[in-house]
C-alpha cells in the first residue's frame, strides 16, 4: 500500500553508528529523491546532499564543506554520540566535481544573473560551498543588483548644507539629558543623499527611525524638481510595516510642519504588497527586473527579518538611479528562511566589496528609561561577555533574574506582575463609543509582555498561554478578553501578520476587535484569518515591537534555540524592566553560543 520508496541507507560518514541526531528523516527522503532523479550514487556525495538539505531547513543558504562539524555541533546542542570522522575537503570536492548535476563555476567568474541559456543544474559548487541552484541564483542576483545600484549615481541629485543638518539634528539642551548624537546620523543623511545604497544599523533605541525620518525630510527639503519625490517605505511583515508608520509619525515631531506632514502621509507597506504579489501566476510579483518600481526612494525597515529570496526579488525591482536605504539590527534573530542578509551586508563592509563605506552604525541607546541598565545588559550579551551579563542579571537596575530550572513551577510568581492588567477588565461593547475603552484596555494589557524562546514545551508560548488562561479561569475559544495574534495577512480585511486584537462581548455575540486602517472594527470570528492566543509570544514574533516590561522565559539548557541572538532580541524588546527566566547554565549557553548561517553572499559581493 505504501508506494513511497524508503531512502536508501547512506554509506558515507553519516552511515556509521551515529543516530539521526540533527539529520531528520525528511532530510534523508528529500536528498534520496534528488539522488534518484539525478543518478547520484557516490556515497560521500549522497551524504553531502543530505547535509545540504538539513542546512537549508535550518536557514543556511549553502553547505560550507569546511564547517560541517560546526553545523552538526550547532544543531546538536543537547549532545549526540560521536560520529565517524568527516572526510578531507578535497575528498568531498572530488565526489561532486564532474557530475552532470553539479555546476562548478570557473574560479574568478563573477556571479552574473542566470539566463535562459544556462543549463539548469540542481546543485552548484562554488569554491568549498555546495548550494542548491535556487539559493546560489538568489545570492548571485542580490550581489549583481547591489553592484548595479551602487554603480549608478542617484538620478536626481540633492545636496544639503550644514545649517540644514543642524536644524534637523539639534544639539544638546538643558532639558535633554540624553541628547541624540548627531554625527553618525548626519553621516547617514549625507551617505543617502550622495550615494544610491546606504545601510543603517543599530540596536533598538539607537535612533534608527528618527534617522529615517530626518533622512527623508532632508531629501524632501532638498528635492530640486517640481514634483515631490516618490518614496516607498516597506518592511518584511505587516506588523513591522505598521510599526514603522507609527514611529515615523512620532519622529516627525519637531520638524517644519510641511515636512512633518509629508512624513505622516507616507503609508508603509509590506514588501510583498509593494512588489504586487501574484500567488496564482508563474511570476511571483508584478514588479521585477523587467517592470521596476516607479519610485525615487526605497526604504526597508527590519531588514534582519528579510529572507535571501525576498531580498533578491526586491532588489531586482529597484530601478537604477533610485536611492535604497536598508535599515535593521544585524544582532537580532535572522529570518526564519534561508540566509542572513543584513548580517552579510554589514560584514561585506569590512571587505573590498560593493558595500565598502556604505554602512552606518548607530550606537547610543535612548530607549531604556529611568536609568535602567537594560542597554548595558543587551550590549554585554551582544559582545558575549558572560561575566558582565551575570553581574547585571544579579544586580542590574531594571533587571530581574529567576534562575529556575522549572518555569511552570514558578508560574504563580512569574505571572503575578502580568495578571492585574488582564483580570477584572470588562470586555463588553455596546456601541462604537466603547471601542476607545477597548483600545485603552488592550494597550495597557500588553505593556508587560511574556516572551518565550520555544513554541511548545515547558518554556513554550503555547504552555504559557494555557497557564495564563488557567490563572484567569477562562476557557474555550471565543471568550471575552482573549488576545489574538494574526498569523497570516488578510488583504481584504486589512489585517496583517503579527497584528494583535482582542475578543469582546457585544449584543450580537462574540466579536474580534482589531484596528484596521486607523480605526477599530468588530469582526465575526468566522471572518478572521488564522489567529492564535497572544498572552505569550515567541521571541521571534516579538521582533519589531517594544514593551514597557518584558518577562522572557528561556529554553532549557541544551536547546539548539538557546543562543546569543535569542537572548539579545528578548532583552531589547523592553524599555522599563526585563525579567530573564532561566538557569545559570542556560544563560551562559545563550551568551556563549553565537548563531551562524553558512552563506556565500559576502564573497559574492567581493567579486567584481
Amino acid at each position: 500500500m505504501n508506494d513511497v520508496p524508503m531512502p536508501r541507507p547512506l554509506t558515507g560518514y553519516l552511515a556509521g553508528p551515529a543516530p539521526e541526531g540533527p539529520i531528520a528523516e525528511v532530510d534523508r527522503r528529500v536528498a534520496d529523491l534528488l539522488a534518484r532523479r539525478c543518478d547520484l550514487t557516490d556515497p560521500v556525495a549522497l551524504d553531502l546532499v543530505t547535509l545540504l538539505v538539513t542546512a537549508q531547513r535550518h536557514g543556511h543558504s549553502c553547505l560550507d564543506l569546511n564547517r560541517i562539524d560546526d553545523l552538526l555541533d550547532d544543531l546538536s546542542a543537547d549532545g549526540t554520540p560521536l560520529r565517524p570522522p568527516i572526510p578531507p575537503v578535497e575528498t568531498m570536492l572530488d565526489a561532486l566535481r564532474g557530475h552532470p548535476t553539479v555546476d562548478v563555476p570557473a574560479a574568478g567568474k563573477p556571479d552574473g544573473k542566470p539566463t535562459t541559456d544556462d543549463p539548469v543544474r540542481p546543485l552548484v559548487l562554488r569554491g568549498d560551498r555546495l548550494f542548491s541552484q535556487r539559493n546560489h541564483a538568489n545570492e548571485a542576483s542580490v550581489a549583481a543588483d547591489l553592484r548595479r545600484l551602487a554603480a549608478t549615481s542617484p538620478a536626481i541629485p540633492a545636496t544639503v548644507d550644514d545649517a540644514t543638518l543642524d536644524m534637523l539634528f539639534p544639539g544638546p539642551t538643558v532639558d535633554d539629558p540624553k541628547p541624540l548624537r548627531p554625527d553618525p546620523q548626519k553621516r547617514a543623511v549625507r551617505s543617502f543623499l550622495n550615494g544610491a545604497v546606504t545601510i543603517l544599523t543599530g540596536g533598538p533605541g539607537t535612533g534608527k527611525t528618527f534617522t529615517i525620518a530626518r533622512v527623508l525630510a532632508t531629501l524632501i527639503h532638498a528635492w530640486p524638481i517640481d514634483r515631490p519625490p516618490r518614496i516607498a517605505v516597506c518592511a518584511p511583515t505587516g506588523k513591522a510595516a505598521t510599526r514603522i508608520g507609527e514611529s515615523l509619525a512620532q519622529a516627525a515631531t519637531g520638524l517644519r510642519p510641511d515636512l512633518a506632514q509629508r512624513l505622516v502621509d507616507i503609508e508603509p507597506t509590506t514588501i510583498h504588497h509593494l512588489l504586487g504579489s501574484r500567488p496564482d501566476t508563474w511570476a511571483r510579483f508584478h514588479h521585477h527586473a523587467g517592470d521596476t518600481l516607479g519610485v525615487d526612494v526605497v526604504v526597508v525597515d527590519e531588514t534582519s527579518m528579510l529572507s535571501l529570496s525576498l531580498l533578491a526579488r526586491l532588489l531586482e525591482a529597484v530601478p537604477s538611479g533610485a536611492r535604497l536605504l536598508l535599515v535593521g539590527d544585524p544582532d537580532q534573530l535572522e529570518s526564519i528562511e534561508n540566509g542572513s542578509a543584513l548580517r552579510d551586508l554589514v560584514d561585506a563592509d569590512g571587505t573590498s566589496s560593493t558595500l565598502t563605506g556604505r554602512v552606518v552604525r548607530l550606537t547610543a541607546n535612548h530607549r531604556a528609561q529611568d536609568g535602567t541598565q537594560i542597554g548595558d545588559l543587551a550590549e554585554a550579551v551582544r559582545l558575549g561577555e558572560v561575566g558582565t551579563v551575570l553581574e547585571l542579571l544579579a544586580d542590574g537596575v531594571g533587571i530581574h533574574w529567576n534562575p529556575t530550572a522549572n518555569p511552570p513551577g514558578e508560574a504563580g510568581a512569574l505571572l503575578e506582575p502580568i495578571l492585574p492588567s488582564l483580570a477584572g477588565v470588562d470586555w463588553s461593547v455596546s456601541d462604537e463609543g466603547d471601542l476607545e475603552l477597548v483600545r485603552n484596555h488592550l494597550s495597557s494589557s500588553t505593556e508587560h509582555r511574556l516572551l518565550c524562546g520555544n513554541r511548545h514545551g515547558p518554556t513554550g508560548a503555547s504552555t504559557w498561554n494555557r497557564l495564563v488562561e488557567d490563572a484567569l479561569n477562562v476557557h474555550g475559544t471565543w471568550y471575552p478578553g482573549r488576545p489574538l495574534l494574526v498569523t497570516r495577512n488578510e488583504g481584504q480585511l486589512g489585517l496583517v501578520n503579527g497584528q494583535v486584537g482582542v475578543i469582546v462581548r457585544t449584543p450580537d455575540g462574540m466579536r474580534a476587535c482589531f484596528e484596521v486602517r486607523g480605526s477599530y472594527r468588530l469582526l465575526h470570528p468566522s471572518q478572521l484569518p488564522p489567529v492564535e492566543t497572544a498572552y505569550a509570544l515567541t521571541i521571534h514574533k516579538s521582533q519589531g515591537s517594544e514593551y514597557a516590561d518584558v518577562t522572557s522565559i528561556l529554553p532549557a539548557e541544551g536547546s539548539p534555540l538557546l543562543r546569543r541572538e535569542l537572548l539579545y532580541t528578548a532583552i531589547t524588546r523592553a524599555r522599563r524592566s526585563v525579567t530573564i527566566v532561566g538557569t545559570d547554565e542556560a544563560v551562559r549557553s545563550a551568551v556563549e553560543r553565537r548563531g551562524f548561517r553558512m552563506t556565500g553572499l559576502v564573497d559574492a559581493l567581493s567579486r567584481p
